[in-house]
């Protein structure tokens, strides 16, 4: 019986140069794996002729084809080839220090977005993209891009080469301008002495800001602002109790908000005031015209001149005819009870009229 050891297999890589020209000389690499030692590579530049113990290499431009063989005992042989090839240097400018995204904030003015470049073989152009992915096809400029508005802005350059050299490749450099902060310049003052009288009364004074608009919320506490409810509307209140009216500068499309604050208002107890001790100023005799008279009324209580409608209506009776006629007032929202003042309504005075006696006794005219 015979028995065969079969000879093993050389595992390897090789590696070729392909590029432009730099003055060096270039040749190819083989690297073998298997056997990890003991291993030989022969070179050559004609197909089966090995007789280089290291690659041939070619330093000028243009290609040449490396042959080899790799022997190792107790391996096959392990033969190929690999090709070199120097192409013509082409004369790129290059960008030396790529410009840099400035740290911005929104001030209302223009700003330069990035630091400028600087390029060898050429001159650093900027233009403003859509996006980072496409470079612009014009608007290409030696100006460093400006932005006012706060966003984010696509900066693209690169080296445009002199006559001796060719443009450099596009880049994209992202730059942002953020949001200034809104500003509450007047702060709104809670409205001082507040009575409930039924109806809705507004809580404070309007705020005002810069870079938004005042907006104001009621909430529950003085201490979390309201998520839900605000509005540019100054919140009323209705009934007596506390309450907490929170506000801020909503910023625009420039401006983060302004963070919120709040202001503490009371509303006190409606207090009913009694009327039947004012003074209803003095009526002048009313002259009659055959309608009713309303004369306007001055009613004062404690000092204080009343206002028609707010603190008192009126009801008149007998006020058409010649004769003594009534004014009531009567106290509503915080007054209460009533008073009266009787006025005078007298004929019209008799002008230009001649007085004709008769001797019936009639006077005539």
């Amino acid at each position: 019986m015979t028995a065969e050891i079969k000879k093993g297999k050389i595992a390897a890589s090789v590696t070729a140069y392909t590029g432009e020209y730099d003055g060096q000389p270039h040749g190819i690499t083989v690297t073998v794996t298997a056997p990890a030692e003991g291993a030989t590579v022969k070179y050559g530049t004609a197909e089966g002729t090995y007789d280089l113990d290291v690659s041939p290499t070619i330093l000028e431009v243009g290609t040449i084809t490396v042959y080899f063989r790799i022997t190792a005992e107790n391996y096959d042989d392990y033969t190929g080839s690999a090709t070199v090839t120097i192409a013509e240097k082409t004369n790129t400018a290059v960008v030396t220090a790529a410009p840099a995204a400035k740290d911005l904030t929104y001030t209302g003015t223009a700003q330069e977005l990035v630091s400028a470049g600087t390029a060898i073989g050429g001159t650093i152009q900027y233009a403003p993209g859509v996006n980072s992915t496409t470079a612009p096809a014009e608007g290409w400029t030696t100006a460093i891009p400006t932005g006012t508005n706060a966003g984010t802005y696509y900066i693209w350059y690169k080296a445009v080469g002199d006559e001796e050299h060719t443009d450099s490749e596009a880049a994209c450099v992202s730059a942002e301008i953020k949001k200034a902060a809104a500003t509450v310049t007047t702060d709104p003052a809670a409205i001082p002495g507040l009575v409930s009288t039924g109806a809705p009364q507004a809580l404070s004074t309007a705020g005002t800001a810069t870079g938004g608009e005042m907006q104001y919320a009621l909430g529950a506490d003085t201490v979390t602002a309201p998520a839900t409810g605000w509005s540019k509307a100054i919140p009323a209140g209705t009934d007596a109790g506390t309450y907490f009216v929170w506000y801020k500068a909503v910023g625009d499309a420039n401006h983060n908000d302004s963070a919120a604050a709040c202001i503490t208002v009371t509303i006190g107890e409606k207090v009913i005031i009694d009327l039947s001790g004012a003074k209803i100023g003095k009526i002048k005799d009313q002259t009659y015209t055959g309608s009713k008279i309303t004369p306007k009324l001055k009613v004062v209580l404690n000092g204080v001149e009343l206002v028609q409608d707010v603190d008192y209506t009126v009801q008149f009776k007998h006020n058409r005819k010649i004769g003594n006629a009534t004014v009531k007032v009567i106290g509503i929202n915080g007054y209460k009870g009533e008073t009266k003042k009787t006025f005078r309504i007298v004929p019209k005075p008799v002008k230009d009229k001649k007085i004709k006696v008769q001797r019936t006794g009639i006077i005539s005219l």
